[in-house]
């Protein structure tokens, strides 16, 4: 599996993927507060999790997704993509015809909730809980513990206050 979810993305964009409950109860005994080595950095080890090895898919996930965004031109042959990737959007990804991934990313400046509240309906009706791109914890999909968590994030204080956030990039110690 290759890492799905792009490094680079805009400053204003929160990002998570899916995860199936299933999968953390048999990879960990638990749910866990966070996975490990989930998304480092390029210079650290990175952990490449199979999460959707055992998943059930149901037949209408793409059907459900659209239902959230609109389909739009995927750049890859391996995924299928919704909304639009400037703002906000989903992404399918497959290895073959096998689910390999359910990331979204969501464009902070113009904030949907109809968009979040999906998401949440989505993840519950597939039984998964939310990695956070912040600290690759582990979020029950309800709506305020999203909103909690993407008020915690890079995207959101951008928002709140773009040229704040920037010189605070030049505060942060150099992990190099």
């Amino acid at each position: 599996m290759l890492d799905v979810i792009p490094k680079k993305m805009a400053v204003w964009q929160y990002k998570a993927e899916l995860v199936p409950t299933a999968w953390l109860v048999a990879e960990f005994g638990e749910i866990p507060p966070i996975i490990p080595k989930y998304g480092c950095t390029e210079d650290e080890e990175y952990t490449d999790y199979d999460f959707w090895s055992s998943a059930d898919v149901p037949s209408d996930l793409v059907a459900t997704v659209g239902g959230i965004l609109p389909p739009m031109e995927s750049w890859s042959d391996d995924a299928l993509m919704f909304g639009n990737v400037k703002e906000d959007d989903i992404c399918l990804w497959y290895d073959s015809d096998k689910l390999e991934s359910i990331y979204f990313r969501l464009d902070i400046r113009r904030f949907r909730k109809d968009v979040l509240e999906g998401l949440t309906s989505l993840a519950n009706a597939l039984s998964c809980k939310i990695i956070s791109s912040n600290d690759a914890g582990i979020i029950e999909p309800e709506y305020p513990l999203l909103v909690a968590d993407i008020k915690r994030s890079d995207a959101y204080k951008f928002c709140r206050d773009p040229e704040g956030f920037l010189r605070g990039i030049n505060q942060k110690p150099d992990r190099g």
